[in-house]
């Protein structure tokens, strides 16, 4: 909470600028409401180096869109797999194929251990992604506060004469 006395402010003389004009005097009791938000301020623009860091997050994060081509070429391919074992199938019973059959399953447990570390790869962008709904939750009051300065500053802005 903002605490002070902008009359007490108007009035209190500076040695510095005791013969300036009233607006001046003005500006100096405006400076001394706003002293001790300064802090406040260099953490947003701390909050504005973050927002450019997210920014270069979500470049890297394109990568997203070459294993989403990846899966679906891989999907594709895993509508021949069951083919595949239908005709393995019909083989066996004509004759045995025991070495067909082994090299089958050593091949889909391949793909199956590949694919498994290929989604744990991933967990890394899943938590990022469920960090940064919290995130965005958090900074919601931001934009309320700003639409709500603004028209603080619009108020302000306006002339007397208006």
């Amino acid at each position: 909470m903002i605490l002070f006395d902008l009359e007490a402010a108007l009035r209190e003389p500076d040695s510095a600028n005791a013969e300036c004009p009233e607006p001046f005097r003005a500006h100096l009791a405006v400076s001394k409401v706003f002293a001790e938000i300064r802090p406040l301020q260099r953490e947003l623009a701390r909050i504005a180096n973050a927002a450019e860091l997210l920014q270069q997050l979500s470049e890297v994060v394109e990568v997203l869109a070459a294993l989403a081509a990846f899966h679906a070429k891989i999907k594709e391919l895993t509508q021949l797999i069951d083919p595949m074992r239908d005709f393995r199938n019909r083989l066996q019973q004509i004759a045995p194929l025991e070495i067909l059959d082994r090299e089958l399953v050593q091949f889909s447990a391949a793909f199956g251990v590949s694919f498994k570390q290929l989604a744990t790869s991933l967990e890394a962008a899943a938590i990022v992604q469920e960090r940064l709904v919290e995130l965005a939750a958090v900074f919601e009051p931001a934009k309320i506060l700003r639409q709500e300065f603004f028209e603080l500053a619009q108020g302000f802005a306006r002339s007397p004469e208006a």
